[in-house]
């Protein structure tokens, strides 16, 4: 074999070889989705994500409406969450109780003002005016009661908080909501001002977060709201917080990696197919 041939023959079959390994390598690409990035358009994004907490109504004032000792309750009416103003009934007493407890307060403060004028101790004569003005006190407010025919009134406009065996509890003045979300943020101070949306009943509201405090993994917060129209105790609240700006912003499971150091996404649909390296 002539020695022109036999370099012809090697330069075949190391083309041949060249040519094997091109082709097992870009089957291997294509079967485990790693194409080979030739160029990059880096771009910069900035990552926000939605912050969710929860939370209860907070009123600045609040007012409880006692039930006198001594007299029964006929009905409560209102309900919890319910709108009430300065003129509307919150429960009615009992008339005959209240008729009652009125004739025996009177009859006790009769026998005070005649102790009173039969004692000669002076200490004892202090106890006694005052335990008469105490139960003078009672007596115009049952008086009072029974002018309005047993009913009690809301001393303001505002929402009914609670209502129990001894108090009905009235919400006034300026509303807001105490709550907490999880997470920890550097620098919690940056998000006092932030827009937020609070979810009460089916309403959605908007609000501005005012206090803010990290304790651990939980943040503690006050967000103050203009006005409801539904009370509920339990409110949900949500806003957003801003991270840094990245070259590129992509979930974790999109990355891939190429001989241990290039970092890229793969996207593909169809015939088309688009690579982004980090």
């Amino acid at each position: 074999m002539k020695k022109r041939e036999k370099i012809y023959i090697l330069a075949g079959m190391l083309f041949w070889g060249v040519m094997t390994v091109l082709t097992i390598h870009i089957w291997y690409q294509r079967e485990h989705n790693t194409p080979v990035v030739s160029f990059v358009y880096p771009h910069k994004d900035y990552i926000t994500h939605e912050i969710i907490g929860t939370g209860q109504i907070s009123f600045e004032e609040t007012a409880q409406i006692g039930c006198v000792e001594g007299l029964s309750i006929d009905s409560y009416l209102v309900e919890e969450g319910d709108r009430v103003k300065s003129t509307d009934a919150l429960y009615q007493y009992n008339a005959a109780s209240l008729e009652e407890e009125l004739a025996e307060k009177e009859l006790k403060l009769l026998e005070y003002y005649f102790l009173l004028s039969q004692v000669a101790n002076e200490k004892y004569g202090e106890i006694l005016r005052s335990r008469i003005s105490i139960l003078q006190k009672d007596i115009d407010l049952l008086k009072q009661l029974h002018e309005q025919e047993g009913s009690v009134f809301a001393k303001a406009d505002g929402w009914v908080v609670s209502v129990g065996e001894e108090a009905v509890t009235i919400g006034m003045g300026e509303i807001s909501v105490i709550g907490e979300f999880s997470g920890y943020y550097d620098n919690v101070d940056k998000l006092l001002g932030t827009d937020v949306n609070v979810t009460v009943g089916s309403m959605v509201l908007q609000g501005k977060l005012t206090e803010c405090t990290q304790r651990d993994s939980k943040c503690r917060c006050i967000v103050e709201i203009e006005t409801i129209e539904q009370y509920v105790p339990e409110v949900t609240f949500s806003l957003e917080w801003g991270g840094k700006s990245y070259q590129a912003c992509l979930p974790a499971d999109a990355l891939h990696m190429e001989n241990g150091n290039a970092l890229y996404m793969y996207w593909k649909s169809g015939r088309e197919s688009w690579e982004i390296l980090m």
